[in-house]
């Protein structure tokens, strides 16, 4: 299968792993897709949708509280940052969330919850 040839994304992930265009299509639908999508039974409701920078923003603070998982931090709060980008879809605290500001207080306030739960060993760096 070329690159060409498979959705813009799938592409993308593509170049940086060869197999992955074979699982993504399984990955997105199964995984990725049913999670970020929108409950079918809402139509066009608007309210409790959450936008890309609060997405961005819970696997910050999931992956964040995972071991052996720095690479997939990193990528996850890149793509916090970049939901700057989408700045006509966010409100202003979702704006300051996609700064390094909020990434930043992000960071620190899952450290501290998970200090105060007894969570063991936050990710190693």
């Amino acid at each position: 299968m070329s690159l060409q040839a498979l959705p813009p994304v799938v592409g993308k992930l593509a170049t940086v792993n060869l197999d992955l265009p074979f699982c993504i299509g399984f990955i997105i639908a199964n995984q990725y897709g049913s999670l970020l999508s929108d409950p079918p039974e809402w139509g066009n409701k608007t309210e409790g949708v959450i936008n890309r920078a609060l997405t961005s923003a819970a696997g910050v603070a999931c992956l964040r509280t995972s071991r052996g998982v720095g690479p997939q931090l990193t990528s996850h709060v890149y793509g916090l940052l970049k939901a700057k980008e989408y700045g006509d879809e966010l409100n202003e605290g979702d704006q300051w969330l996609a700064s390094v500001d909020g990434a930043t207080w992000l960071i620190r306030l899952v450290d501290r919850l998970a200090d105060l739960l007894d969570v063991p060993a936050v990710l190693e760096l």
